[in-house]
């Protein structure tokens, strides 16, 4: 965003909406779509300070061709018409606007994380690429994240995943019907929903993190996955471009 001159922003999934916290202070006029109550509720709570920034729930029909930058951070992977979808956000960013999006990589993959989430898929560059290209996107590029951080945590959070999905899984009256494809649908959107606000293994290791060791150490695993970013070897795409006129 250092190289994106200071305009209007749609975060599209905002979850908790801190980033725009942060791209407010950068100096851009910041508005969010988040369709889970519960991540609405808790984002607007963390901005109760920054009453400009606003998080609505469904889009607004003025909203079309006016933002400069439109941004989502691991949201298509949890829709099953990605296709559809994209083309509808796109609508809201003018000609020559910068679309920032992020998912998780590599179909192969798919672990416990993805169905605690809800997702329904994962992408491979190619399919990334091909999907942005699709719905009127000239893409800049396509870069591949998380090694090698992400590469040691993402089999422990599996694990953790596999444990509180099974868990869920008993205690979800979704769960608990008779297991047809529209009960598994909503499962996944239930689970879609509190991905954005379930961060229980997070907080417990947040005094970790932001500890002088785990800051130094976060610091260089940052570093670090630049060296990497055009590899196969992180978890996550992060795919930059811009809407065709």
């Amino acid at each position: 965003m250092r190289n994106i001159p200071a305009g209007r922003v749609l975060d599209i999934g905002t979850g908790a909406g801190s980033l725009l916290a942060d791209l407010h202070g950068l100096g851009f006029s910041c508005t969010a779509l988040e369709t889970s109550a519960d991540a609405r509720h808790m984002a607007e709570r963390i901005l109760s300070d920054l009453p400009d920034i606003a998080v609505r729930a469904s889009p607004d029909q003025q909203w079309e061709n006016q933002f400069d930058v439109l941004l989502s951070f691991e949201v298509l992977e949890h829709i099953e018409d990605d296709t559809a979808a994209l083309r509808d956000w796109l609508r809201f960013l003018r000609p020559g606007g910068r679309l920032i999006i992020s998912v998780p990589a590599h179909a192969s993959r798919w672990t416990a994380t993805d169905t605690w989430a809800g997702h329904v898929r994962r992408y491979d560059r190619s399919d990334l690429i091909a999907l942005a290209e699709r719905c009127g996107v000239t893409v800049d590029r396509c870069e591949n994240y998380g090694f090698p951080l992400a590469n040691v945590i993402e089999p422990v959070n599996a694990w953790a995943h596999a444990r509180q999905a099974q868990r869920s899984s008993c205690e979800s009256p979704a769960a608990r019907a008779d297991g047809t494809a529209r009960d598994e649908a909503a499962l996944r959107d239930a689970r879609s929903a509190e991905s954005g606000v379930r961060r229980s293994m997070e907080t417990r290791l947040f005094p970790l993190m932001t500890s002088w060791p785990g800051r130094v150490a976060m610091r260089a695993a940052c570093t670090a996955q630049r060296w990497f970013r055009r590899t196969e070897l992180g978890n996550g795409f992060l795919l930059q471009g811009s809407k065709r006129s």
